[in-house]
């Protein structure tokens, strides 16, 4: 797993453990293959909401790089979708291929926000176009047509990145 998907499990602790259906979730994740028949009893054999919560959270940090993305669609398909919001951050970065590896990783150019924070970033984009008339046709990069398709592409190939992002030397 990622360190930044630790991180946001880790910040985002108190609020999964108030509002993440753990039984049902369990299942989603043994259904995806991230869970075996032991780790879920594990996560069971807890004897309070809290620490399942915890089992669970520790499980998916040491599951992979798949863990973090099942564990987000489990929370969808159980209703769940603004948790998704809290734990996730919108990554608005420049990134680069390692050489001579596979992995993709965000370069210091750029910032990291919250969906809330990015929301609220992007209801300032009308204000600032009215001070600023040189941005009027301007469609910020995140926005656009060809940075959503990146996105798609790097969400469905995270094991195989693909063609589309800065390859810097």
């Amino acid at each position: 797993m990622q360190k930044e998907h630790k991180d946001y499990l880790q910040r985002n602790f108190v609020k999964l453990d108030r509002e993440t259906p753990v039984d049902v979730i369990i299942d989603h994740l043994y259904q995806s293959g991230i869970l075996t028949d032991e780790l879920k009893e594990d996560i069971l054999q807890q004897t309070n909401s809290y620490s399942r919560t915890r089992q669970l959270i520790s499980i998916i940090q040491r599951r992979g790089s798949e863990a973090f993305d099942c564990f987000c669609t489990a929370l969808a398909m159980e209703g769940k979708s603004n948790m998704i919001e809290y734990i996730q951050q919108l990554d608005v970065r420049q990134r680069w291929k390692i050489p001579d590896s596979s992995q993709i990783v965000p370069t210091k150019k750029g910032i990291s926000l919250t969906y809330d924070k990015w929301e609220a970033l992007k209801g300032t984009f009308t204000e600032v176009r009215q001070v600023v008339p040189e941005f009027e046709d301007i469609v910020p990069c995140i926005l656009g047509e060809d940075h959503q398709l990146q996105m798609k592409i790097r969400r469905k190939h995270r094991s195989s990145p693909s063609s589309g992002f800065h390859e810097d030397n």
